[in-house]
């Protein structure tokens, strides 16, 4: 990981079947930001909170267990609740990521890939592997060197377990993908 500076706050979520929580502020304690881990209903109830980050952080798990879609319960209440909010922080060009279900809750919100700037606005979605098992391995990502990512720069190859049953990234409109 790449040393942030000691000032960067990062905001990680908690609750509702987030159970990777833990190892995500883990690895932004190792790379030097300083962590807060804060429940879903907290934020909610007091969503100015955030105004105090720079970074967002959907960890993994199984929000809501997953019963209807993996992330969508998840992702719903944040738009009902938190999706003004969340747009404005990005807007602010702070960063957000998502890990394994924090990743699908982000593109049910339609966070990801707010293609002309459409945040909120569902474009793509996960959808069951080709396979259609679960897929419980480990693989080795190779990080673009061009890309202006800050959580990939500095870093070639990455070893990382997948764990999924969707995981096929398929956009809404064929024609954008």
């Amino acid at each position: 990981l790449v040393n942030m500076a000691a000032t960067v706050k990062t905001i990680i979520l908690t609750g509702f079947g987030i159970n990777c929580n833990r190892e995500t502020e883990h690895a932004f304690n190792l790379a030097g930001a300083e962590t807060e881990q804060v429940h879903v209903n907290d934020l909610i109830e007091s969503p100015s909170k955030l105004d105090d980050f720079q970074i967002l952080a959907f960890p993994g798990g199984f929000s809501f267990g997953d019963d209807i879609a993996a992330g969508r319960v998840l992702a719903n209440k944040f738009r009902t609740h938190l999706g003004e909010r969340i747009k404005s922080f990005i807007e602010k060009d702070k960063l957000v990521i998502g890990i394994c279900n924090g990743f699908q809750t982000m593109a049910r919100l339609g966070l990801l890939p707010a293609l002309g700037g459409k945040y909120l606005d569902v474009q793509a979605a996960l959808a069951h592997n080709d396979q259609n098992v679960f897929r419980d391995s480990w693989v080795t990502l190779k990080a673009n060197p061009d890309s202006p990512c800050v959580f990939t720069k500095g870093i070639d190859l990455v070893p990382v377990p997948i764990r999924h049953g969707e995981g096929k990234f398929v956009m809404i409109d064929d024609a954008a993908l």
